[in-house]
C-alpha cells in the first residue's frame, strides 16, 4: 500500500569516485525533506560550508570502515575529492527520482 506520509529516512547507494581505482560504494541514510523543506534547505546553502550543508541530510552510512559522525564526513570529504557531489548528487537524484515515480 503506498504511504501518504514518506518515511523520515531512506538509504542510497553512493558511488564515490576514487582516485586510480574507479568508483567505491557506500550506502547513505539521508532525511527526507518534503518540497517545502527541499526549497528551505537550497536557499539557505549560501553561507554554509558543504560539511554544514550534509550534516544537515546526512543521517548515517554503511559499507564503510568507520562510524558516521560529523569528523568522519570531513574525513570523507577533505580524503576523496568527489564525495562531496556525489553525496548531494545521490541526495537530489534520490528525491527526484521519488518525486516523478509517485
Amino acid at each position: 500500500m503506498f504511504k501518504l506520509e514518506p518515511n523520515p529516512t531512506f538509504w542510497v547507494p553512493v558511488d564515490i569516485p576514487v582516485p586510480g581505482q574507479g568508483k567505491g560504494r557506500i550506502e547513505v541514510e539521508f532525511r527526507y525533506l518534503d518540497k517545502t523543506e527541499r526549497v528551505a534547505f537550497l536557499e539557505q546553502m549560501d553561507g554554509k560550508t558543504n560539511l554544514e550543508a550534509l550534516c544537515e541530510i546526512v543521517v548515517n552510512w554503511r559499507e564503510i570502515d568507520a562510524p558516521f559522525n560529523p569528523a568522519n564526513l570531513a574525513r570523507l570529504l577533505d580524503a576523496y575529492a568527489g564525495a562531496t557531489m556525489a553525496l548531494f548528487d545521490a541526495f537530489i537524484a534520490e528525491l527526484s527520482g521519488a518525486a516523478e515515480k509517485n
